[in-house]
Parts: structure tokens; C-alpha cells; sequence
């Protein structure tokens, strides 16, 4: 039987205790795979970059499966859109195959996208062609504002 241990969100290192749990609950008769964060694969399109060179911060994405659970991860911070006011939506990254695939071939069970910006309000769509669009409809949008999306898809 696996040692899972108890996750306290404020102790150092609260990650990888985690990614053990989920490599613990994979063995056995229950198949795991993790692909880990994969970095350089989503493209950022129309003057979009990376918002700072914090490793969280780099756009990635991340495919897990442990039994018949499945999750897909995508995050990244990022800033340069220059934005008028109105409704907007802007392609402003692409991901790879793995990534559309993925959300193509599973029925989502959870789809929450988690949106940071500094008095801005931001949202976040996947378009049938692999793209990440971005909708603003608040005041206009500099280029210094920055963006964050943290999302995690269950199936």
C-alpha cells in the first residue's frame, strides 16, 4: 500500500510531496504517466511575451494520467498586449498537438481558468484551431499589463 503523505500548502517543497503522491498512487495496477512541465512548446503570437524569466511564469503546459484520471495543465504569465477599450479577443499563443489532441480526444470534467492581472479583469478561451485567445472588455490594456493563466483540465 503507498505512503501518500498529508500536504501542508504553507511547507517548502508542498510540490514535490505532491508529484510523489501522484507517482505513489501510480503503482501497482494503476497506470501513471507525467509528461512534467514542458517549456518551449507553446508559441506566443502578436507581441506577446513571457512576462518575467520566474520559472513559474514561463507558458507550459503539462499532461498527467493516474488510472482513469486524467489532467491536463496549462500556465504561464504573460504581458505585451495593447488592447482598446471594447471586446476584444486576441490569439495570443498556440500550443503544440499533444495539447489539442488532448482536449479534442477527452470530455472535460472541469475546465476553470484562473486569471491574474493587476486591475484588469482578463479571460481566456481555446479556439478549434489550437489557439489561446484573449477577451477584454474593461478599460484599455497597455503594454506593460500583464496576464496570468493557471488552468486545469480534468477528464
Amino acid at each position: 500500500m503507498a505512503n501518500i503523505q498529508m500536504i501542508d500548502p504553507a511547507q517548502a517543497g508542498w510540490d514535490e510531496i505532491f508529484n510523489q503522491n501522484l507517482k505513489l498512487m501510480g503503482n501497482g495496477s494503476t497506470t501513471y504517466s507525467d509528461t512534467g512541465y514542458v517549456t518551449g512548446a507553446i508559441t506566443l503570437l502578436n507581441g506577446i511575451t513571457q512576462y518575467s524569466d520566474y520559472e513559474g511564469d514561463t507558458p507550459s503546459y503539462r499532461i498527467i494520467q493516474s488510472g482513469s484520471i486524467e489532467a491536463l495543465i496549462l500556465k504561464g504569465s504573460i504581458r505585451g498586449f495593447d488592447l482598446a477599450v471594447g471586446n476584444n479577443d486576441v490569439k495570443v499563443a498556440t500550443f503544440p498537438t499533444a495539447v489539442f489532441d488532448w482536449l479534442n480526444s477527452h470530455k472535460q470534467t472541469n475546465g476553470h481558468w484562473s486569471t491574474t492581472a493587476i486591475d484588469r479583469q482578463l479571460s481566456w478561451r481555446i479556439g478549434t484551431d489550437s489557439g489561446l485567445y484573449l477577451n477584454y472588455n474593461y478599460q484599455t490594456v497597455t503594454k506593460d499589463t500583464w496576464g496570468r493563466f493557471d488552468t486545469v483540465f480534468v477528464a
